[in-house]
Parts: C-alpha cells; structure tokens; sequence
C-alpha cells in the first residue's frame, strides 16, 4: 500500500468502516512509515479532542429536520 493510498482511507480506517484486508493493509504500512503514523496520530487525537469538546452539543432540532428531509424526501 502506498502512502497515497493509506492517507486517502485514513478516516475510514480511524472509523472502523473498512474490510479486514484493507485494515491490515493499513495497519501494516503504519506499521513501517513513520510519516503516515504521524499523520494518523494527529488526525486520531484530533477526532477525540473533537468528540470530547463536542459531546454534550445537541444540533439544533431545525438541522435535524432538514437532515431528516433530505434523507426522506
């Protein structure tokens, strides 16, 4: 796997959304390249500190029925 390749499924990786074998792809080549595990450090530190500051937020319940009409047309 290239670094192009990791970076590009990187959030997906961080969110648990790909197959097995992708998985391991990516896992393995962090294994190896400092410069993507680097970048997977920060961009995971990143979404916690998000979800940390953010958790308690509740969306305003006009943005959950445009979301629900958008997905309900």
């Amino acid at each position: 796997m290239t670094c192009r390749e990791a970076v590009r499924k990187l959030y997906d990786y961080i969110d648990n959304e790909l197959d097995n074998a992708t998985t391991e792809k990516i896992k393995r080549h962090l294994e190896l390249c400092r410069l993507c595990c680097d970048q997977f450090e920060f961009e995971k530190t990143l979404k916690e500190l998000v979800h940390k500051c953010c958790e308690s937020a509740k969306a305003p319940a006009v943005l959950k029925d445009k979301i629900s009409k958008c997905l309900n047309p």
